[in-house]
C-alpha cells in the first residue's frame, strides 16, 4: 500500500496547540441588533431589485479594528449629514444611528436608474473588549464616523514573566 504524502492541510486546532480559538464575534452577538441583516444583506446583493421597496435604508459598512489600549470603530455613512447622525456607546458595543434625507423627486419619469438610498438607518456592533464608554471620542468627516474607544485595564493585555 502506497504511504499517504505529509502535505496534507493540519487541521487548524493542531497547528494551534491543540486549542481550538473561539470566534471573535459570537453570531448571537451579531443577531442582537438585527436578526435580518444577514438577510438583508443576501437580498441586497443577489436581488437588488427588490432594495427600493426596503423601508430601511441599508446598514452602514464598518471596521471594528483592537487596538492595544483601546477600540476603533469606522463606519462609512455616505450621504448623512452630521446633523442626521447619533453614536452611541455603551462598555460593550457601539450603535451608529443616521438618516439619509429623501432628495427631492419631482422627475422621477425622467430616472433611467435609481439605486441611491435613503432613510433611516441603526446599526449596532458588539466590541471585542470592555472599553470605558465614558471617554469615547467621536469624529465624523468626509462620510466616515470614526469612534475611539480606550479599553479599561482589565481587558489591555499585559505581559507575564516567566
Amino acid at each position: 500500500m502506497a504511504k499517504r504524502s505529509s502535505s496534507r492541510r493540519t487541521p487548524a486546532r493542531a497547528r494551534n496547540g491543540g486549542k481550538q480559538q473561539p470566534l471573535s464575534q459570537p453570531i448571537q452577538e451579531v443577531m442582537k441588533a438585527n436578526p435580518f441583516e444577514p438577510m438583508e444583506r443576501f437580498v441586497q446583493a443577489f436581488m437588488p431589485w427588490l432594495t427600493p421597496f426596503s423601508p430601511q435604508a441599508p446598514s452602514p459598512k464598518l471596521d471594528v479594528i483592537e487596538r492595544d489600549s483601546s477600540v476603533l470603530v469606522r463606519a462609512e455613512v455616505p450621504g448623512v449629514n452630521k446633523g442626521n447622525l447619533e453614536v452611541e456607546a455603551s462598555d460593550t458595543s457601539v450603535t451608529i444611528k443616521g438618516e439619509v434625507e429623501q432628495q427631492d423627486k419631482r422627475d422621477e419619469k425622467h430616472y433611467s436608474i435609481s439605486e441611491t438610498s435613503r432613510g433611516a438607518f441603526v446599526r449596532t456592533v458588539s466590541l471585542p473588549s470592555e472599553v470605558d464608554s465614558t471617554k469615547a471620542k467621536a469624529t465624523f468627516r468626509d462620510g466616515v464616523v470614526e469612534v475611539m474607544l480606550p479599553k479599561v485595564d482589565r481587558s489591555r493585555s499585559h505581559q507575564v514573566k516567566l
